[in-house]
């Protein structure tokens, strides 16, 4: 029970260490800002594959759409109404 008295009371005076202003920015500025500039560093080559492939699929579509379109009003065209 002593134990878990002290663990926490340790961990309410941490969470109240890191909620001051100070220690708050220096862990922003420190530890989270060069993790995510370390992730993005890693993913921007896939990121940038993704939206490649995302554009090629887009242009491969509307270019179907309009073959099949084209070849649609050509073959009205060509038919004989009676």
């Amino acid at each position: 029970m002593i134990l878990r008295d002290l663990v926490n009371d340790i961990i309410i005076k941490i969470i109240a260490e890191i909620n001051q202003p100070d220690t708050s920015q220096k862990i922003k500025a420190e530890i989270i800002n060069p993790l995510v500039k370390y992730i993005l560093e890693q993913l921007y080559p896939y990121l940038i594959t993704t939206c490649v492939i995302f554009v090629l699929m887009f242009l491969c579509i509307i270019t179907t759409l309009v073959l099949v379109l084209g070849s649609k009003k050509s073959q009205l065209g060509n038919t004989l109404i009676l």
